[in-house]
């Protein structure tokens, strides 16, 4: 397995992975994301993705097939009245393909955010989960994430 960070040239690798990711939201959590046939990212989106030093994009290979991929960027939140002012990565994206579970994937796709993370100076790594999605629950629990806030709603 090798981990490469993500060019122009990855596009593809990038939107099928995507593709699979949202398919994967879908599932699990079917009254917030849909199931569509349209790219899943424009090139627009995927250059946000990939473009500046405050961002990154590592895609997984296993024998030339891309099987995962994780993003993050810096977050900067100025000091204000109540705010204290920090500097951190929020993780957006983390996903391995289903048959690729369990090789340490993701282990080593969030061992590279940390590299990257002590690279720039950055302490901390936020991300948000969909309570529904307890296998990645799993996985960030077992590399040391811990719960800091519950996201709540009503039906009405």
């Amino acid at each position: 397995m090798n981990l490469v960070k993500a060019k122009p040239e990855h596009y593809q690798d990038v939107c099928m992975l995507c593709k699979a990711l949202d398919n994967h939201h879908a599932n699990i959590e079917p009254e917030r994301v849909q199931v569509y046939t349209d790219v899943s990212r424009t090139p627009e989106q995927y250059d946000a993705y990939i473009r500046g030093e405050d961002r990154i994009l590592m895609i997984a290979y296993i024998n030339d097939l891309a099987v995962g991929f994780i993003n993050a960027k810096i977050n900067e939140v100025s000091e204000k009245v109540m705010h204290v002012g920090r500097r951190f990565a929020l993780l957006d994206n983390l996903f391995v393909l289903e048959n690729n579970r369990g090789q340490g994937v993701a282990t080593l796709l969030i061992e590279s955010i940390q590299s990257w993370c002590f690279e720039r100076n950055v302490s901390k790594i936020e991300l948000q989960v969909f309570e529904s999605n307890q296998d990645a629950i799993s996985i960030y629990k077992a590399k040391g994430f811990s719960r800091i806030m519950t996201r709540m709603e009503l039906d009405l």
